[in-house]
Formats: C-alpha cells, structure tokens, sequence
C-alpha cells in the first residue's frame, strides 16, 4: 500500500476546518509489520480509514497495488475484502443472531459456498482463542474481550492481504494477549497495528509510525521511539562524533533531562503494567457480573489511559527539550 502526499482536512472552509493528516508519503511493502502510534486526535485513526476506502484524502492519492483506489470505477467493495480493518470499539462490527454466523458474514459476502464459510469461521475463531461451546451465543452477550476476539476473527476469516487492527489487546487478558500475538506472529499478509501496546509491538518486531500533529515519522522500533535509539531519519546525525569538554552546567542539564525522560518512561510503564491487571479484573466473573464493580473499574480504566496520554504527551515534550538543549549546544 501506498500514501502519496495524502491530506485530510475535517470540516474545510468553515470555523472547525482541521487538518487531520498533512501530506503523508508512506509505502508499506507486502507482509510487512507496522505499529501506529500517537496521542488522541494526532490521525491514527483517521489515517486507518483511508487505507481501505472509508474515508477519501481532501488531497493526494492512496494506491493499492500500484492504483488508485479513488480513480473512477475502482472496486471499493472488493478492497475490504482484501483490507480488513477491525475497530476499537468491535460492538460497531457484530450485528448477527450468534457468533459463527457473524464470523461466516464476510465469507458469504465473498462467495464463498456455506460449507467454506463455517471452515474458515472454525479455523478464525481457533486462530484467537474463542471457545467452541459458545459459537452459538449472541455476540451482545459477550465481555468486551470476547467481542473483540470475534470481530478479529470475523475478518481473518475473509483471509485479507492487510489486515489493520485498532487497539487490538484493549479487554484482553494476559493468556489471551500471548494467544493473540501468536495468532499474529503467524499471519503472513501486511500487518498494520495501531496500539499503544509495548510488549505487542516489540514481540512482533514492529517498526513504528508515529503521528503528531497530522505529521507522520517512521521509527524502527518501539525502543526507538522511547528514545533508546535514534529515529531513522536522525542516523546520520547521531553517528556524528560527539563533542567533548563539556562543563559542570552543561552536565547537569544533560542529567536533569535523562532524569526527566525516563521518570515519564517509568512511569508509562508502570501505567502499562496496571492496564493489563485491570484488563484481567474487569474479564474476571466476580468483577463482570458487578455492576457497581465493574463500572468502578471501567472508570478506573478509562483515568488511567487519560493519564498515560498525559504522560505520552510530557515525555514527548522532554524528548523535545533534550533535542532542543543538544541543537544549542551543537551550535554554540
């Protein structure tokens, strides 16, 4: 898939106009692996959308295969079914009276004979972990987790060339996580992953693409990203001899900005680390079938990925400042 020079404004010509996306170039070979990354509103989702077809660039083409997807009489229909992208929220992707009709859904769609489509639904619905005995149950009867396996399933069994995923690990335990990586550590199609999971996108080898701003920078890895190697971009740069002789200030700034970057790195991890024990919590039966617990909770939940955009956002801003000290120092 391709991006070329790819802008999205909301709203244009009025008082909200927004520039979701700003001319982004990016080509993800075949079979390749990508995490997407960025805080709240800086266009991973809005970037996800345009790959198969939900929403049209205001400028710039999107090519798959080497055409455009928006040129006159392109089949958009036959995209999704080889650009399958599963959202987060996965109640907006399951509508049928049980879950192996729902996972057979995508599959009739494609023509494929019932016999194919229940094959391939077994075999999906194996792929993420879901129990056989509940095949026949309403997906609205499910736990979020269980929603989110199926609608991953759902779109497995369509057999895609690229597969997106939104928050994939969000209401997984730890078992069903590692199941889960597994079953993407064996997809053999373009993988695209937007999640703020670590441990997912290091297992998978991820290189990542950052989003801020509607700007988009190319990381090779999570650690990358974390500041424990140079974005690709800066290789050059960083390979540099460094200076040497600096002064007691100067080295104590240095300090005082490491100390900072890796309080934020810390502490995101320890965020992280609480993410999945209140994950396990809220699948657990005594915490599900709680109202009161449960939406104690989910609230609990919802303040703690409040604060790890905060905290993003804070070591963001220490990265910025280090990178800003070294410019000057650089040039001094």
């Amino acid at each position: 898939m391709k991006l070329e020079d790819v802008t999205y404004t909301y709203s244009p010509g009025t008082a909200y106009e927004m520039h979701a996306l700003e001319h982004i170039n990016l080509e993800i070979p075949n079979g390749q692996f990508v995490g997407i990354i960025g805080h709240t509103g800086s266009g991973k989702s809005t970037l996800v959308q345009h790959l198969n077809g939900l929403i049209r660039p205001t400028l710039g083409r999107v090519l798959y295969n080497g055409e455009d997807i928006w040129k006159e009489g392109y089949p958009l229909r036959e995209l999704r079914s080889h650009v399958g992208l599963v959202f987060q929220y996965p109640e907006h992707q399951l509508f049928e009276t049980d879950v192996i009709t729902d996972v057979c859904f995508g599959p009739k769609n494609q023509g494929l004979s019932p016999e194919e489509c229940r094959k391939r639904a077994e075999e999906a619905l194996d792929h993420v972990g879901f129990p056989k005995e509940m095949y026949e149950k309403s997906p609205f009867e499910l736990s979020g987790g269980q929603k989110r396996r199926v609608a991953i399933a759902g779109v497995l069994a369509m057999r895609p060339d690229v597969l997106i995923l939104d928050e994939p690990t969000n209401h997984l335990d730890i078992f069903m996580r590692e199941t889960l990586t597994d079953a993407l550590s064996a997809y053999t199609g373009t993988l695209l992953l937007v999640t703020h999971d670590r441990h997912l996108m290091n297992s998978l080898a991820c290189p990542i693409l950052y989003l801020e701003d509607g700007k988009a920078v190319l990381y090779p890895s999570y650690d990358a990203l974390m500041g424990r190697a140079a974005p690709a971009q800066a290789a050059q740069k960083a390979a540099e001899p460094a200076k040497t002789g600096y002064g007691k200030e100067q080295r104590r700034r240095r300090a005082e900005l490491r100390a900072k970057i890796k309080a934020c790195e810390d502490e995101m991890e320890a965020c992280g680390a609480r993410e999945v024990e209140l994950d396990n919590e809220i699948n657990s039966p005594e915490v599900y079938n709680d109202p009161d617990l449960l939406r104690q909770k989910s609230d609990e939940l919802s303040d703690l990925r409040f604060h790890q955009e905060e905290l993003f956002a804070a070591w963001e801003a220490a990265m910025e400042e280090q990178e800003s000290y070294e410019q000057s120092q650089t040039e001094e």
